[in-house]
C-alpha cells in the first residue's frame, strides 16, 4: 500500500530580468509561474484489488521531499488463462476580469495558494490585496467528480488526481496590460486516468497527467477467458468419455 496527496497549486508572480529602454527609463519583466503543492486536508491511500490469478506492480514516484506523485509505474501480470489450464490438467466561458492599479515590481513576490478554493464550481475571480493583481479562475471539468461524493473504499482501475483549472493572471505595468494563461489544480474535485496494462503516468508540471503505455504484456479480456473455460471443459469432457469407454 501506498498513499499520496492530491496537488493544490500555487501561483507565484516574481521580477524576472531588469533591462533598460533606450532612453533610459528602466523595464522589469514580470514571471507568473503556477507550481503544485501538497494539499494536506485529506490523503489517498493505493492498495492492489487484483483478481484470483492477477499480479499488479505498482510503483509511485514522488517529488523530493513530498507526498506528491511525479509518476507512477505500473505492471499487470495476468495468470489467469494458465491457471484454469493448470486446474483442468491437475465547459462554461468566463469574463476575463482587468486590473486597473499598475502592479508595482518593489511589491514581487506575490503568491495565490490554492486559488481555486475561493471559487465555485463555475469559475471566480480573486485579487491581490493591492488589487495589482487578478486571477480568473475557469470552471471545473465537466468530468469531474467531487471528492466527498467518492464512496469508501474505491475500488478503480484509474489513478485519482486533482482536478485541472484554467487560470488567467492580469496585470498592468506602466498602464499596459499583461496576460498569462497557467492550470491550477483544484483538490475538491478529482478527475482519472486509466492505469496502463504496463506503462507509467507522469504528472504534469503543472495539473493533469499522461498515460504512455508499453505493448501489450498478455491480460487476457474476458472473450479469451470464456474461450480457454470451454475449451478446458470440451477437453475435460473427452477425458471422462474415454475413460468411461475404458471401463
Amino acid at each position: 500500500m501506498d498513499s499520496y496527496y492530491l496537488q493544490a497549486s500555487r501561483i507565484t508572480l516574481e521580477r524576472g530580468e531588469v533591462s533598460k529602454t533606450a532612453d533610459g527609463k528602466v523595464f522589469v519583466t514580470v514571471v507568473v509561474t503556477s507550481k503544485p503543492i501538497e494539499f494536506s486536508d485529506f490523503k489517498f491511500a493505493l492498495r492492489k484489488a487484483d483478481p484470483i490469478g492477477v499480479r499488479t506492480n505498482l510503483n509511485l514516484s514522488k517529488i523530493d521531499n513530498s507526498d506528491l506523485i511525479r509518476e507512477a509505474g505500473i505492471e499487470v501480470a495476468d495468470n489467469r488463462i494458465d491457471m484454469i489450464k493448470k486446474v483442468v490438467a491437475g465547459v462554461a466561458a468566463l469574463t476575463t476580469f482587468k486590473t486597473e492599479k499598475t502592479l508595482d515590481p518593489a511589491s514581487l513576490p506575490i503568491q495565490f495558494d490554492d486559488p481555486a478554493k475561493n471559487v465555485g464550481e463555475e469559475g471566480g475571480i480573486i485579487q491581490s490585496a493591492d488589487k495589482s493583481v487578478a486571477v480568473t479562475v475557469g470552471p471545473k471539468p465537466v468530468d469531474a467528480l467531487k471528492v466527498s461524493d467518492l464512496p469508501t473504499p474505491l475500488v478503480s482501475q484509474s489513478l485519482l488526481y486533482a482536478a485541472c483549472r484554467t487560470a488567467t493572471v492580469n496585470y498592468l505595468i506602466d498602464g499596459k496590460p499583461h496576460q498569462a494563461e497557467l492550470k491550477v489544480s483544484d483538490p475538491r474535485y478529482v478527475q482519472r486516468v486509466a492505469f496502463p496494462v504496463k506503462g507509467k503516468i507522469a504528472m504534469h508540471s503543472q495539473c493533469g497527467a499522461s498515460v504512455s503505455s508499453e505493448k501489450e504484456t498478455g491480460v487476457a479480456t474476458e472473450a479469451a477467458l470464456f474461450e480457454a473455460i470451454a475449451e478446458q471443459a470440451k477437453t475435460l469432457k473427452e477425458a471422462l468419455g474415454k475413460k468411461k469407454d475404458g471401463n
